[in-house]
């Protein structure tokens, strides 16, 4: 099943034509979360809706190898698999409770974060994973780039 991120509405399993259709209409009626997530998940240029089909399976689909690959399926995987954890089930309909809980985790988490990864960069003799870890780290401290600054 393909399934907005945005919205929710299903259309068959890996139809990213009809996925594109949807948020192709959707963007050119300058809907704000569909643009939003369009510009931060895929791109920020008006293209076609073929172009778009073509960008949504490059996105989505793991038929590649690899670190990235592996680590997109597990996620999905883990929230909407068969048992997700008791924490992420909460947090797809959050209470006050349940959010207040994922700002301190979050911000132990974040704490840690860059030596973790510089744990995993120190430990590994595999350069994907390095190039990989260094991404995280520049990421976290300087963003996306001017217009796009770190969370």
């Amino acid at each position: 099943m393909t399934k907005c991120a945005v919205c929710g509405v299903t259309y068959g399993s890996g139809d990213y034509q009809a996925l594109s259709s949807h948020f192709y209409s959707m963007a050119d009626r300058s809907d704000p979360g569909h643009v939003m997530w369009l510009n931060m998940n895929i791109t920020k240029k008006k293209t076609s809706i073929n172009e778009l089909s073509r960008l949504f399976a490059a996105y989505f689909d793991f038929q590649t190898s690899g670190l990235k690959a592996w680590m997109k399926k597990r996620f999905i995987e883990r929230f909407y698999g068969e048992k997700p954890h008791a924490f992420v089930k909460a947090l797809q309909h959050p209470s006050k409770a349940t959010l207040l809980g994922y700002v301190v985790e979050h911000q132990h988490f974040l704490r840690q974060w860059t030596r973790s990864c510089a744990y995993i960069i120190a430990k590994t003799d595999k350069v994907d994973v390095t190039l990989y870890e260094l991404d995280n780290i520049n990421t976290e401290f300087g963003g996306y780039g001017p217009d796009k600054p770190s969370h």
